[in-house]
């Protein structure tokens, strides 16, 4: 008599805004001046490696005994910064490989992938130019097809959108320029044939927003958010503006599938600190305006589980 065996392989997938995740050379035409040993914050090469193993410690403690399979990062300055990271710190033990590219932003900030080689092959890689009204230049779009684990074409989308920094009305026109964009990409994708797909990034605002609902695509952390859950603190209120999207067949889809818990943003204890103004916690940053606080980062990681239903 045939006996058969289901079980589950997980692979999580994690992202994390790393808030001037800067080397500290000059190296950008004096853009960059701020975060070197000479500049405003005296950024050293012993904060620098600090912040590189508080990074690491942070993968491997969201990886449960298991590294993620999929890690996106934004705010790097470069590929330098992501190599030491992977060399320096208890991540050269582990099967990470990069994706990045310098990208254009006027503050020398981009997005990245490191992805596990045994697990995930990139097959095809593209780096889309954003920009926005005036010819201001902001932060690449990382589009990254693979293969998960052999047998499962991925598409992986790395996003940061631009902050309301330039105030909420010009803000939000150019996130949803960029929205069009990204539905133009899904497009191409065709995501309507069952294609998997996953956004990830900081999209500069929350999830109920019309401009973050993309066609054929569900939106991880609108449950989180209607709960008041966030993954940055501002003026004592959490909001959720790193989010997960998944397309739809990453919910339907019988053999590969996001766990039913959805998104979780990560609360390790030494990310937080107490919020001596609004009481409570709030993201450990590294710089409080020019001043070290030792911190990671202002962001919280977000991360979600891709389960796989295995039969033998």
């Amino acid at each position: 008599m045939a006996f058969i065996y289901i079980t589950e392989i997980v692979f999580r997938i994690l992202f994390w805004n790393l808030e001037n995740f800067f080397d500290p050379f000059e190296n950008q035409g004096g853009r960059d001046i701020e975060f070197t040993s000479r500049g405003e914050r005296f950024w050293t090469w012993k904060r620098f490696e600090r912040k590189c193993f508080d990074i690491s410690k942070g993968v491997i403690y969201a990886g449960e005994g298991d590294l993620p399979v999929l890690v996106g990062f934004a705010e790097v300055e470069n590929s330098f910064v992501l190599n030491s990271l992977l060399s320096k710190t208890p991540l050269s033990m582990a099967d990470y490989r990069v994706i990045h590219k310098d990208s254009p932003d006027v503050r020398g900030i981009d997005v990245a992938l490191l992805y596990r080689k045994n697990i995930f092959k990139p097959i095809e890689i593209n780096f889309i130019e954003v920009i926005l009204d005036d010819s201001i230049k902001t932060r690449d779009i990382l589009h990254v097809k693979g293969v998960l684990d052999i047998v499962d074409t991925l598409h992986v989308i790395v996003n940061h959108w631009p902050s309301k920094i330039s105030g909420n009305a010009t803000s939000e026109l150019r996130r949803r320029a960029i929205s069009t964009k990204v539905q133009t990409l899904l497009d191409s994708i065709n995501i309507d044939q069952n294609s998997k797909v996953i956004l990830m990034g900081d999209f500069n605002d929350t999830p109920e927003n019309d401009y973050l609902n993309f066609r054929e695509m569900l939106n991880l952390g609108i449950d989180l958010d209607k709960k008041g859950a966030g993954s940055i603190k501002y003026k004592g209120v959490w909001e959720l503006i790193d989010q997960f999207i998944v397309s739809k067949s990453l919910i339907s889809d019988s053999s590969l599938y996001v766990d039913k818990k959805g998104m979780d943003v990560i609360l390790f204890g030494y990310l937080l600190e107490k919020d001596k103004e609004f009481l409570g916690y709030k993201p450990r940053r590294t710089y409080i305006g020019p001043i070290y606080n030792g911190g990671v980062s202002d962001h919280l990681p977000i991360l979600i589980k891709l389960k796989k239903r295995v039969l033998f």
